[in-house]
């Protein structure tokens, strides 16, 4: 009898071991620090939200979330990073959408709308082309005339779409706007405040600038007039029928967990939510703050993806 009780105990021990180290195998998400790769260069104004935010989201997920920037191709460099990261949340991508709608769309990019899992999008872009003062330039007319009379204008370009939206200025106004490269509004500013180019292409950045006296806004790119600067004309409003509204987006590799992104976008939510977050977008930078959370940020991402496929005729 002794003999078979010191066996069921010994069975009971074995047993509490297994279910202690099966429940040990899954440990509550996140166990670690998170990485963050924010696909534009420091300083513009994705750039500088999600650095915020990330501060926002660690608080929320008790684990430090450490930014790093993989800049290059409007985005798409620091997608193409991100695609061949593990989808286990601890490495997440901080992008404009355009990356996984119009550049794949382009066809210059190693991977497809369906390589990501979308979490959240938490702000809206208000983008512009915007000069110096030392230019002279009082409206988009006034570029226009002074494109004519040079032969050409040089602009710091950020993204496939303003260099979408150019061909069609160009075609339609008969005249040569070149694009020059920039990694973000962390290249974009020196290029434009330094002179190296006529005028840029800011997607949203350019605010404190405008007010400080140093860049003056011309064109508006969105569909809508600019929160800050509601005076100002959009494209459309201008006669080009074209026109970019565009979230920023917090991503990551396809194969995320369930519950891990359900744990994200919580937590993303959260943070969006915080004092912090919200003054740096609606304050700061002059952006709307707009919270679009996975399963309708999947949708419109894969509709904004298809618009883009037939606007291009593919």
């Amino acid at each position: 009898m002794q003999k078979i009780s010191r066996i069921v105990v010994g069975l009971a021990l074995v047993t509490i071991m297994v279910i202690g180290v099966n429940s040990g195998a899954k440990a509550a998400y996140p166990q670690k620090p998170i990485n963050l790769i924010v696909a534009f260069k420091a300083g513009g104004s994705l750039d500088t939200t999600f650095r915020v935010f990330a501060k926002a989201l660690s608080k929320e997920l008790g684990k430090p979330v450490v930014v790093s920037n993989r800049a290059g191709a409007g985005g798409a460099v620091g997608a193409s990073h991100l695609k061949m990261k593990k989808p286990d949340g601890y490495t997440l991508g901080a992008n404009a959408s355009l990356a996984f709608t119009l550049s794949i769309n382009l066809g210059k990019v190693d991977y497809t709308v369906d390589d990501f899992t979308y979490i959240a999008s938490i702000a809206q872009t208000q983008p512009a082309f915007v000069a110096t003062p030392q230019k002279g330039w009082k409206s988009w007319w006034d570029l226009i005339k002074a494109a004519k009379e040079k032969g050409s204008l040089t602009y710091a370009s950020q993204t496939p779409w303003d260099r979408m939206a150019i061909k069609v200025i160009n075609k339609k106004s008969g005249v040569n706007l070149v694009p020059v490269p920039t990694k973000g509004g962390g290249e974009m500013i020196p290029a434009l405040l330094g002179g190296h180019v006529d005028f840029a292409w800011s997607g949203g950045v350019h605010y404190k600038y405008v007010k400080a006296g140093k860049m003056v806004v011309l064109a508006a790119c969105t569909s809508k007039p600019l929160i800050a600067f509601p005076e100002v004309p959009t494209l459309r409003d201008l006669g080009y029928d074209i026109s970019m509204d565009v979230p920023f987006l917090l991503v990551a590799p396809k194969g995320l967990p369930p519950d891990v992104k359900q744990i994200l976008e919580r937590a993303a939510r959260n943070a969006f939510n915080s004092k912090e977050v919200q003054e740096l977008i609606t304050q700061r930078l002059h952006m709307p703050a707009v919270f679009t959370g996975s399963e309708q940020l999947t949708r419109q991402i894969k509709a904004s993806y298809e618009s883009y496929k037939k606007a291009l005729g593919k």
